[in-house]
Order: structure tokens, then sequence, then C-alpha cells
């Protein structure tokens, strides 16, 4: 977990801690980066800045918080968002103080550390199937948890089948190159992609020196845009373009679809949990089929019920209803 309101990748965090601590007296974060956030008055953010040269002076630090907050407070639970890593080192405080231990994982990697976090935790909640491939009785899919509040329904928007975008980081697993080439045929000026997003490793910094060619007449690209104007950048186009192979279930994707944006993807997890949606707003495509798919949409500009969109997100993956779930599995009432 990261309590950054400028990371690139976890900015949501700070929403997640800010919902969930509704329902508690006090909600402690622990957590290896933070800056510029803003959270409820009943959360303390501590930041154990892990130190990659010295991991024991991170696990020392992380020792003495955690002795701090039991000293003096009654604690019901530990939430671990993502970092595998963190739980065999607090359970030995679960198995003292008698708590369970709730552990969120989002991703179609099975790792060693993966495996271990599995079974020292009591539950494990994921957001669809398969964003979680280890196969335990302990796992719950919840679906995910964005801000349907931040992410606001957009009345009267027109979809006119001609401005189209990717979100997210730039990797060889986005298939942006895919998009590329097919974008690159399409002759109507009118018609344009927008790539939006960086490279974070070494690796796909070279996938970007390879696949970008700035003088493409209808292909744009534009760095990462901070959170504060995702909002804004996403109300800009008809439809989001994702065929990400990871198989974990994107954010990029239900985002728009909270704002009534139709998406076009073969992401896995879409084709799981969105299959009833299928030409009502989410296209499922394959990497095969792209082509012809995109050329059929920008041909039949199909009329889409955007309600069904944002009704869908609502429901099963807003922030808001997954706080809830989290809060129930601690067993605890919202606080006065």
């Amino acid at each position: 977990m990261e309590m950054n309101e400028k990371s690139k990748v976890l900015s949501h965090c700070i929403d997640w801690v800010n919902n969930i601590s509704i329902y508690f007296d006090k909600v402690f974060v622990i957590t290896v980066k933070s800056s510029n956030f803003k959270v409820n008055e009943n959360v303390k953010v501590f930041s154990i800045k892990r130190d990659k040269f010295n991991r024991l002076s991170s696990i020392i630090l992380l020792y003495k918080i955690l002795f701090k907050i039991h000293k003096n407070y009654k604690i019901n639970g530990y939430f671990v968002h993502m970092a595998a890593y963190f739980v065999p080192f607090i359970f030995l405080f679960k198995l003292y103080y008698k708590i369970p231990i709730l552990f969120w994982y989002a991703h179609s990697s099975v790792t060693k550390a993966l495996k271990i976090a599995t079974l020292l935790s009591d539950k494990i909640f994921s957001p669809s199937k398969e964003s979680f491939k280890y196969k335990t009785s302990k796992i719950e899919f919840t679906g995910h948890g964005i801000n349907t509040d931040f992410f606001k329904f957009i009345k009267n928007k027109k979809c006119n089948y001609s401005k189209f975008a990717v979100f997210g980081r730039i990797s060889e697993t986005k298939n942006i190159h895919k998009m590329i080439e097919v974008f690159n045929k399409i002759e109507n000026k009118n018609i344009n992609l927008t790539i939006i997003g960086e490279p974070l490793i070494e690796i796909d910094k070279k996938y970007f020196d390879k696949i970008f060619n700035f003088n493409y007449k209808n292909i744009f690209y534009s760095k990462n845009i901070p959170k504060k104007y995702i909002f804004e950048t996403y109300k800009k186009f008809d439809v989001i373009i994702n065929l990400s192979d990871t198989g974990s279930l994107d954010k990029v994707i239900i985002e728009p679809m909270a704002m009534g944006i139709p998406v076009i993807t073969s992401n896995k997890s879409a084709i799981e949990l969105f299959s009833h949606l299928d030409g009502k707003g989410v296209f499922l495509t394959t990497k095969q089929d792209f082509e012809n798919d995109i050329k059929n949409l920008i041909l039949t500009k199909p009329f889409i019920n955007r309600n069904l969109l944002r009704k869908e997100i609502e429901e099963n993956h807003s922030i808001k209803k997954l706080a809830k779930k989290i809060s129930d599995y601690f067993i605890i009432e919202p606080s006065d």
C-alpha cells in the first residue's frame, strides 16, 4: 500500500483507507511509502520507508510500530493490501493477540510469497477469479473498489466512436503495439487513438522505444495524468481500450464504465464479470479479432444504455460496498 496522491499506480489507496475508516473508531496504516495524502481524522499513517540495502532496519521499525499500537489500543484485525511479504511479519502478532488477517490480492501471478501469505491469512478478498489463481477455500471474490463519487456518471454524453484511448503502464503485456498497428491502418483522419501512460521498468522502456513513432497521423501520446485530472481526461474520449494479458481486473476498465463510457477489452476478468454486458457498452474481443471489432464499432456506432454501465459498477465494484464488506469481516459496528 502506498499513501501518495501522486502515485502512478496506487493513489487509490487513500480512497480505500478513508472509506474503510468510516466503520472504525481508529485506523492505523503502515506503508512503505507516504506523501501528499489527506485522510480522515481517525486515521494514523506510519511509514517504514523500506530500505532495500538494509531490510532488517525496516523490519525492526515495523515491529516497533506494531508494539506501540498494541500497547495503546485494542486492535480487531489486520487488513493487508497486496503486500504478501507483510503477512509473515505480522503473523506472530496475529497468534499472540488472537486477531485475524484479511488479505487483499489482485494479480494473476502466483508467487511463493503469495502461497505463504495465503497459508498464514484467515481470509482473502480478490475482485475476480482471474485476479487470484491460487486455489484456497479462504478466498472470496468481492468485485473491485473504485471511488464512484469521483468517477461520476456523465449525463448527456454522446458516443461518436471516433476518439479512442488506452490508459495505464506502457508494457508489452498491454498489447499497445496491436492497437498502434490497427489504428495506423485507419485512413479516416477523424478517428484517432490516444495512448496515456509511461513505462516503469527497463524492459518496458525498451518496448516503448521499439513501438513508438511520433510521426503517426492519428495516434497521440501523453504521459501519466495525475489522479485529480483523470476524470476530466476520461470525459474526452468515446471508448476506452484494454487488451491487457495480465488477467486481473484493471481499474482502467471499471473507472470509465462508472462514468458511462464504453470499453472494448480482451481482459480475462472483464470476460468473466461482464459477459452479460457484451455489446451493451462492454465490447468483448480478442487480440485476433480486435481489428475487425474496432472497424465494426466505427462503422455501426451501436447505441448503448450507459446507465447499465454505471449500475454495474455501483452495485459490484464501488469502494463504498467493498469497505463495508471489509468492516463486516472484522464484525465492527459503524462509529457514531
